[in-house]
């Protein structure tokens, strides 16, 4: 990508409208689409409580949810701007449904639509995401849900084998950013902090099926610049032109009872 393309979208994020965020309310939740910044997921809330990382960086890359083509070392960084930072078209708003999409070409001819809608008797959205190949040629891609969210809180997961719930707290003596690959989980992440529990359930994908360098579930944390990513992968597939395939998450957010009532909530999550 060229200098004059990079400096485009600097003076575009530094003069965006004020109100560019679209919410759809459903039970005890909100959450909403920043539509001029990548169609990113800007907040998620219950009761007027959020549980995402929202304050945002200069260069808008560490705040909010997004979601970038697998494998990383296919574009290195930044992730595709199309996808990850430009503005997404409205193609829907309701009170039960979000649509937006991406331009045609955001990246080797894919575009990407996200569709958020509510979950009828349950407090909980479903996000689908779509690849669309308006290109000439098969695009080899997976798609890979990136949420940030605050470093002070508690990562989740569960042992695909045995079940056992593994746990990861964000304190000070994690003074070193890292990441973690985590290849045999059950098809779940969560995440505690101030009171709120957040799952993401999602569709299970082998460890061989994922993109090359990549795992199912994989969890980045950076101390110094206070953000934690709960990332998760869908299967790598050969998308042939003029197909599609989509990914759909599926987000609860709740009240903490307790830490150890995590273990089962998430199970009957699962089993939903």
């Amino acid at each position: 990508m060229g200098l004059g393309l990079y400096i485009y979208i600097y003076i575009y994020l530094l003069f965006l409208p004020a109100q560019e965020i679209i919410r759809i309310k459903h039970e005890n939740l909100t959450i909403g689409v920043a539509t001029q910044i990548g169609g990113r997921i800007a907040s998620f809330q219950y009761n007027g409580k959020e549980v995402l990382q929202i304050d945002r960086d200069d260069e808008h890359f560490m705040w909010g949810s997004t979601l970038w083509p697998a494998p990383q070392h296919a574009w290195s960084w930044p992730p595709p701007p199309a996808m990850d930072k430009m503005p997404y078209k409205i193609v829907e708003h309701s009170r039960q449904k979000i649509k937006v999409c991406s331009k045609r070409y955001a990246y080797q001819g894919l575009q990407l639509c996200k569709t958020i809608t509510t979950v009828v008797g349950t407090s909980a959205f479903n996000i689908t995401y779509t690849f669309i190949n308006h290109g000439s040629k098969n695009v080899a891609a997976g798609l890979w849900e990136n949420t940030r969210v605050p470093f002070d809180g508690e990562a989740y997961w569960l042992n695909d084998s045995t079940g056992d719930l593994s746990t990861l707290t964000f304190k000070e003596e994690l003074s070193e950013s890292n990441k973690i690959f985590i290849d045999f989980a059950k098809p779940v992440l969560a995440y505690t902090n101030h009171g709120l529990l957040f799952i993401k359930v999602f569709h299970k994908v082998n460890s061989t099926d994922v993109a090359p360098k990549q795992s199912l579930i994989e969890i980045y944390y950076d101390p110094k610049n206070k953000f934690v990513e709960l990332e998760n992968h869908s299967k790598y597939t050969n998308i042939a032109p003029g197909a599609e395939v989509n990914y759909k998450v599926t987000w609860h957010l709740m009240p903490l009872k307790s830490h150890d009532a995590v273990k089962k909530v998430i199970a009957e999550m699962i089993q939903q």
